[in-house]
């Protein structure tokens, strides 16, 4: 079974990962992964509304299918309890 690296892994890739994908141009990374991913409204949706827990939701499942991973109740429970942590396993598996 596929799992979502764990939320601490942002640091795994060094400083300017974090800072490029995360600080600077969160918003940004959440609309790219949206429009890949093929949620409804694309870039527009994970852009400016990615941090909402339904848009968070939709990206994270369409995440999830696409590499198989089982993410059950968590789909829901990450974006609604901790977007952040759950911003950064989405980036980090896409």
């Amino acid at each position: 079974m596929t799992t979502f690296e764990g939320p601490c892994s942002c640091c795994d890739a060094g400083c300017g990962f974090w800072c490029t994908n995360f600080y600077c141009c969160g918003p940004c990374s959440m609309g790219k992964i949206a429009d890949a991913y093929q949620v409804p409204g694309g870039f527009f949706t994970g852009c400016c509304c990615g941090g909402a827990v339904c848009c968070h939701y939709m990206i994270r499942s369409a995440v999830a299918k696409e590499h198989g991973i089982d993410d059950g109740m968590m789909s829901i429970i990450c974006p609604c309890c901790c977007g952040p942590c759950s911003q950064v396993q989405i980036v980090n598996s896409s």
